[in-house]
């Protein structure tokens, strides 16, 4: 139960700084990596992360009426997507190859 919530506040903490700037992406996925106990969990934590945040930032551009423009821009969104699942995934599994305690564990 204490790795779950120690998971939701780096969740939380990564989507409230990414909100302002784009190095939220790399802190969530880093703060949802540490709290891991494996690569494979750090994997899907950053995977998931990073859907969640480029799901909130569709959010938002809908309730500012510019998501329509920004489906308009064919290229853009799948961009946006990639680089934002890739930017917190590979965030999120650095974190597991420093750890001493969580190398030998699967």
């Amino acid at each position: 139960m204490r790795d779950e919530i120690k998971l939701l506040a780096g969740f939380v903490i990564g989507l409230a700084i990414s909100y302002f700037h784009w190095v939220g992406l790399i802190v969530g996925g880093l703060a949802v990596g540490a709290v891991t106990r494996s690569l494979k969990i750090a994997l899907v934590s950053g995977f998931i992360f990073g859907i969640v945040v480029w799901l909130a930032f569709v959010a938002m551009l809908s309730a500012n009426g510019m998501v329509g423009k920004f489906f308009a821009m064919s290229p853009l969104q799948y961009i946006s997507l990639v680089l934002t699942v890739i930017a917190t995934t590979i965030s999120a599994s650095i974190t597991n190859f420093f750890s001493r305690s969580l190398q030998y564990k699967t």
